[in-house]
């Protein structure tokens, strides 16, 4: 009796990356998944002899898997922060406006703890283009990725501070901004009051958004062009938007409006 033997089935590939396709001596398996780590694909290559170029590919895998994988650990670190039930005290008195306001150090101090727990931590950078400083405050996360907001604002010139503490108290406000701002937190509002004795502690908020108001009234009155005030807008509505005074932020959106249909209709008459 003849036995009949069945012709073995062909059984179709899956598609891989071209770099995949080039390492003759890697087996497609299924370990070699695009779910699998790229830094097995590399140890891999290393050992088939890839060439150069197929190593750079496989390392730019690696460098992309690796900031994914950070952002998404960023984003649960930042969910599991935000579900914590953070209470910011009001610590300081200011007996001049007769209020209670939170220090930069007590917010600091009390919601620091809670980033820590979750692999957070936030810092400033700041730098200064003429009177107007910004500052910038960072969101990290211990595996590399971050997220940062800023603010600008001029020096601080509301009671007796010198030229100094004008500075240093503008650069306290823009850091309990930025803190508050980045870390998601609830707006603490006039909380950082002053009676303009302090070096340098806290600003009045309706101080220094109208001082923030008038230099930009002042920067626009001084624009000539149409291609300026746009510019202008641009970067001064940021600034007010971050201040949480809408009030401000309507006058110079109007004021803005006003002027650039005044360069039209002076732009229309040199033309006609």
């Amino acid at each position: 009796m003849t036995e009949t033997m069945e012709q073995p089935v062909a059984i179709a590939q899956p598609a891989f990356s071209e770099a995949t396709q080039q390492f003759p001596a890697i087996r497609p398996t299924q370990s070699l998944q695009v779910s699998a780590q790229p830094l097995t694909l590399l140890e891999r290559a290393m050992e088939r002899g890839a060439s150069l170029e197929q190593m750079r590919e496989l390392m730019a895998l690696q460098e992309r898997h690796e900031a994914n994988e950070a952002r998404k650990a960023f984003l649960k670190a930042e969910a599991a922060f935000k579900a914590e039930n953070v209470v910011i005290v009001r610590d300081r008195e200011n007996k001049q406006y007769n209020s209670q306001y939170t220090s930069l150090g007590n917010l600091v101090n009390t919601v620091t703890p809670f980033l820590s727990k979750h692999g957070l931590s936030a810092s400033w950078d700041q730098t200064q283009d003429g009177p107007l400083i910004t500052v910038i405050c960072t969101l990290s996360h211990g595996l590399g990725h971050s997220k940062s907001t800023q603010f600008t604002v001029p020096p601080d010139t509301a009671g007796a501070k010198n030229p100094i503490q004008q500075i240093k108290s503008a650069i306290t406000y823009a850091k309990a901004v930025t803190f508050e701002s980045v870390c998601g937190l609830a707006s603490t509002d006039a909380n950082h009051d002053d009676d303009g004795s302090a070096a340098g502690g806290t600003v009045a908020l309706g101080k220094v958004t109208e001082a923030i108001a008038d230099g930009l009234l002042a920067d626009l009155a001084k624009t000539t062009t149409d291609a300026d005030a746009a510019a202008l807008w641009r970067t001064g509505s940021k600034t007010l938007h971050a201040t949480g005074n809408v009030a401000a932020y309507d006058e110079f959106k109007a004021a803005v409006v006003a002027h650039r249909n005044k360069l039209a209709d002076k732009l229309a008459k040199v033309a006609a």
